[in-house]
Order: C-alpha cells, then sequence, then structure tokens
C-alpha cells in the first residue's frame, strides 16, 4: 500500500474535526474558518501529510482553487478542483471571500472532515432574507471519472502506481 493512503488512512483514524471559530452575524450561524480548517488538516503532519493550495484561472477566466495532498517521501498526490463563485468577480473582497470558501472545502474534501455549510451565503451573494437556504449540495457526477470504489485503499494504491488521477470522486468522496 503506497505511503500516502497509509498516512491518510492513520489521519483518518484519528476523527479530526475542525472546530466551529467563525461566526456569521447576518445568517446567525457559526462555521469553521480556514484556520481552524488548516489546524485540523495539519495534525495529518505526523503521518507525513503536507498540502498545498493553488488558486488557477481557465482560459475563460473561471477561478478554482486546487488542492493537493502529498507525502513528504513520494511523489504520490490526490488533488481536487474546487470552484470559485461569487455574485462580482470584479469585487475584490467576494472574490476573496469565495477563494476562501473553496480552500477551506478543499481541504475538508480531501482529508474527509466533517463539515456544515452554514456560511456559503457570502460566497455567493445571498443576503438574509427569511427564506429557508436550500443546505443540499448538488451532488455533481460526470460517468467518465466517476468510480466508487467504496473506499478500497488497495484499489486507490493500484489507481495511484498506474498514474490515474485522483481525486475526491475516485475516493467516493463528493464536495
Amino acid at each position: 500500500m503506497s505511503k500516502l493512503l497509509r498516512a491518510l488512512n492513520e489521519f483518518q483514524k484519528l476523527s479530526v474535526s475542525a472546530s466551529k471559530g467563525g461566526t456569521n452575524p447576518h445568517f446567525k450561524s457559526e462555521y469553521s474558518t480556514l484556520e481552524n480548517v488548516i489546524s485540523a488538516v495539519n495534525q495529518g503532519s505526523q503521518f507525513g501529510l503536507v498540502f498545498t493550495q493553488e488558486v488557477n484561472f481557465t482560459d475563460d477566466m473561471q477561478v478554482f482553487v486546487e488542492t493537493s495532498i502529498r507525502h513528504i517521501d513520494t511523489a504520490e498526490s490526490i488533488k481536487c478542483k474546487v470552484p470559485v463563485f461569487c455574485k462580482d468577480m470584479t469585487n475584490p473582497h467576494q472574490l476573496g471571500s469565495g477563494i476562501t470558501y473553496a480552500k477551506r472545502y478543499g481541504l475538508q474534501s480531501l482529508y474527509g472532515l466533517p463539515s456544515e455549510d452554514d456560511d456559503g451565503n457570502k460566497a455567493v451573494g445571498n443576503s438574509p432574507s427569511g427564506k429557508a437556504v436550500n443546505d443540499k449540495p448538488k451532488k455533481v457526477v460526470d460517468n467518465k471519472t466517476k468510480k466508487d470504489i467504496g473506499g478500497d485503499l488497495e484499489e486507490l494504491e493500484k489507481n495511484l502506481k498506474q498514474g490515474k488521477p485522483m481525486g475526491v470522486e475516485e475516493l467516493g468522496q463528493s464536495i
């Protein structure tokens, strides 16, 4: 089994979760800040896990955050891309909020941290209106890349050795 998958397995045995340290006063809700999520995933360093996050743009100027997990002893990585959404991409404050949101959820997804989305409204420009917010995420399935391996670590290792892309879909998770 690969070092990366063994380390991620050991990290997940800790049942780490990110504490809720942020408050959204408009919606009277709490959420895990990016700092809380980073603090939680940094516990993976004891197993040799490190992460990077890059903000990238497509040719048509769509923004996304690419999060990668690596093991310090190998070149293996697991990656995911989270699109950045905000009401006005020309507003640096809204764009920054969207990027922070994408960073937070990229890390939570790859490390398997539990989460509640209580503060996503700022990133998409919603305002408190008293209406119920649809908190069920849409599940995006691309049949060309979706593979349900049911958490089979040996199958993941085989895919890594063959150089197949390993993202959240291959890990049986969704964003």
